[in-house]
Parts: structure tokens; C-alpha cells; sequence
């Protein structure tokens, strides 16, 4: 998919979604320079890849997007994720962009999200070989894809090996460790109880691991950094907590998974945020910062 067709699909939703405009094909044309042909392959497009609906209305002949089929659509994040990767892949952009490493790093494989959605479209499993970080050899791995992950510019796919269900057969598999992605030819049906235990797995931890019971967790930021937790909350099940002791201070609450995530993020902040509850997540963050006391 190149950059104009991603902006035009970025466009024509962006179009449809605002309140108090219609449109009709001719003037969508016009907008987006394209002809009927192809607004008519955007529209199925939009509902074959992203499950967004684009209706057309009987009377006026006007479009509009179903917003029932919209709240379930990460097109925008996709579409603003391509265009992002389509600009940094350009050699003569590099002189004016200042990136980190993490951001310009090649070996993240994000070519191969298309065949991932498309396996998961497809309900098709897929085979490829994965090598573990601390390995030098490829491991072959077949999968039955449920999800598609992304934690700190990593992506990630989750699948079970097998149609059992278990929480040791879902497996976790971060695309930059991945070679010969090859989609098999056999589709598969998904199965709710999977799916279910994979959200209750994932849903309530921050980043890919799954391990850790679930707490009420509460976090207290610096009025300095508050502000930024509230803007870009660290996880959705964020809540904003009255305050009552110290006016400096601002508490939020969270179900989250205890796990090591969850504590490198707590790190990560510093100073400008301390563990109220629970005590079993205190004493991991104390242990974590007298181990690094020992390197010094």
C-alpha cells in the first residue's frame, strides 16, 4: 500500500466521520482526485480490511461510515503506523529527521504485519522459524494467530499451538526475532474460550508478559508528571483518585498484572512516583533498586 493510497483511505474515513457533513460520490471524487472505480474499491477495502462500514444512503445518495462498525476499527492507528513507516523507509527524508535508534531500527519487521492481518482475516495459521535472544539457533513454529500486540515499538503476535486450551499452549512471539513467515494453506476456527482466556491474560498487564496475579494497583505521580498521566493514562483501566494527604501529590488506581513491565515502568518514572499499594508490589520495587545500588 503506498503513501497516497494510505492517505486516502486516512482522508475518506476521516470524511465520513465528521457530524453535520454529507457527501456524495462526486464530490468525494473530487476530494480525494480519484475516480468512481476506485472509491468504490476504497469502500470495499475499508469493510474486507478494517471492518468499517461505509454506507450509502438511498435517498440522497450520500455516504456515511456505520459508527457501530467504526468503534471496533484501529484504522487510524494503522493508517498513521503505515504512513509512519512509508516516510522513514524514504532515503532522501533521513537528513531531516533527528530519530532514535529504537524508532529507525530495520530488524523490527513490520512488513510482515499485511500477512499477519491477513492470517487473522483468514483464520489461516502460519509457520515461520524464531530465534530467542539468547539463542544462536531458528526454532520451527507453527501457530494458530488470535492477535496482534504492540508494547514499546515492538510488535507482537499471540497464538496458541494447538486448539487446546491452556495457559502454557498461548504463546507470545515478537516480529524482529521472526524469519520466513509463510501463511499455511489450512484455515482454523477460532475459538471463544480462547479468545476470552487471551484477553484475561493480556487485558489487565502492561506490556507481553502474562504472568503475575491481578491487583489494585495505586501509583502516586509528582504534580510535575500528573498532568502527562492523565493526557496518556498508563493503562485503561486508569482512575483518577481525590486527593487527600498531600496536595503535591496525585493518586491514580489500576487493575493490573504484577510483572516485570509494570515494575520497569515504575522505574522509569523515578522519583516523580511512589507505590501506595499494594505492599507485594513495594517490596519488588525496593528490591529492584537496591540490586541497582549494588552495581555502584
Amino acid at each position: 500500500m503506498n503513501l497516497k493510497h494510505q492517505r486516502n483511505l486516512f482522508e475518506l474515513v476521516n470524511l465520513l466521520s465528521k457530524e453535520g457533513r454529507r457527501y456524495n460520490r462526486r464530490e468525494l471524487c473530487r476530494i480525494l482526485s480519484i475516480d468512481k472505480r476506485t472509491l468504490i474499491n476504497y469502500k470495499n477495502e475499508l469493510l474486507s480490511d478494517f471492518h468499517i462500514e461505509v454506507i450509502i444512503d438511498s435517498k440522497d445518495y450520500t455516504y456515511s461510515i456505520s459508527k457501530e462498525t467504526m468503534l471496533d476499527s484501529d484504522l487510524f492507528g494503522w493508517m498513521a503506523r503505515g504512513i509512519e513507516s512509508t516516510v522513514l523507509s524514504k532515503a532522501d527524508n533521513k537528513k531531516f529527521l533527528l530519530l532514535d535508534s529504537s524508532n529507525d531500527d530495520k530488524s523490527n519487521n513490520v512488513q510482515f504485519l499485511p500477512l499477519l492481518l491477513e492470517s487473522l482475516h483468514q483464520s489461516k495459521g502460519i509457520k515461520f522459524k524464531y530465534q530467542k535472544f539468547n539463542s544462536n539457533e531458528n526454532k520451527e513454529v507453527e501457530l494458530l494467530p488470535y492477535y496482534i500486540k504492540q508494547y514499546q515499538q515492538r510488535w507482537y503476535i499471540i497464538g496458541v499451538k494447538n486448539d487446546r486450551l491452556n495457559e502454557k499452549n498461548i504463546r507470545c512471539y515478537g516480529l524482529d526475532r521472526i524469519v520466513g513467515l509463510t501463511l499455511q494453506d489450512d484455515s482454523f476456527k477460532r475459538k471463544p474460550e480462547i479468545e476470552a482466556e487471551m484477553i484475561y491474560l493480556y487485558e489487565n498487564a502492561i506490556g507481553i508478559f502474562s504472568n503475575g496475579n491481578i491487583e489494585t494497583v495505586i501509583l502516586s505521580f509528582s504534580n510535575k508528571k500528573a498532568p502527562y498521566i492523565k493526557k496518556v493514562p498508563l493503562h485503561h483501566s486508569q482512575q483518577l483518585l481525590p486527593k487527600k494527604d498531600n496536595p503535591n501529590w496525585t493518586n491514580f488506581q489500576y487493575q493490573l498484572r504484577i510483572n516485570e513491565d509494570l515494575i520497569y515502568r515504575i522505574l522509569y518514572y523515578g522519583k516523580e512516583v511512589k507505590v501506595i499499594e499494594p505492599d507485594i508490589l513495594k517490596t519488588q520495587i525496593k528490591q529492584h533498586l537496591e540490586d541497582f545500588l549494588k552495581n555502584y
